[in-house]
């Protein structure tokens, strides 16, 4: 039983240091970056993201992207009533949809959307305390299972079924009991944070 506790407090510690603590800030931007530019690459809609894609891909036509520059600055210059602006307007209009079109065909690969979905899988599971508990106890449940871990003279093995469907079906089990109990100790922890606010604000009023 003393065991049990003690793998509960490190299976809390370990989600509570990766999902909120300040030591995973830095991969935390980082993946975020990512995201941003895999989600920029396969939806490209502004020009200067067009113009980022055109200097690392040769794959669309330099040609068009020089049309829709040159269709840009003569709107830019053009008296909106002059004859003309319609028609530049129009095909500004059309280049830019071609342009789009282009590239949301080329970007349409099995490969980026498999990471961008992986990155945000990764980004929720990294912000979830019970999703990071589930799998931290998981780990924790198996790494006892296959070593000999003791703390404080007390042996860690968490797992004692036998067969491979067993071992499946308990260590799964562990692993959302280990949620529901992280989730429950970071709860009550929360509660006893906002209840030292409220008697601080009670206490700094009189």
């Amino acid at each position: 039983m003393f065991g049990l506790v003690v793998a509960t407090l490190i299976v809390y510690g370990l989600t509570l240091i990766i999902v909120q603590g300040t030591i995973f800030n830095g991969l935390r931007i980082a993946l975020a970056k990512h995201i941003d530019k895999l989600e920029a690459y396969l939806n490209p809609t502004e020009i200067e993201t067009l113009e980022l894609v055109e200097k690392s891909d040769k794959s669309i036509d330099i040609k068009l992207l020089e049309i829709y520059k040159d269709l840009n600055n003569k709107i830019a210059t053009t008296d909106p009533t002059h004859p003309q602006f319609n028609e530049i307007l129009s095909l500004f209009t059309s280049t830019r949809l071609k342009i789009g079109e282009k590239l949301k065909r080329k970007r349409f690969r099995w490969i980026p959307r498999i990471r961008l979905w992986t990155a945000l899988k990764i980004q929720k599971l990294g912000s979830c305390m019970m999703c990071m508990g589930f799998w931290i106890g998981l780990i924790v449940t198996l790494l006892t299972y296959f070593f000999n871990i003791s703390i404080f003279g007390v042996a860690l093995q968490i797992l004692t079924a036998s067969g491979f469907i067993n071992c499946a079906i308990t260590a799964f089990l562990m692993g959302c009991m280990f949620s529901g109990l992280t989730w429950a100790i970071h709860a009550v922890v929360d509660t006893l944070d906002e209840i030292k606010e409220r008697l601080g604000d009670i206490i700094s009023k009189r």
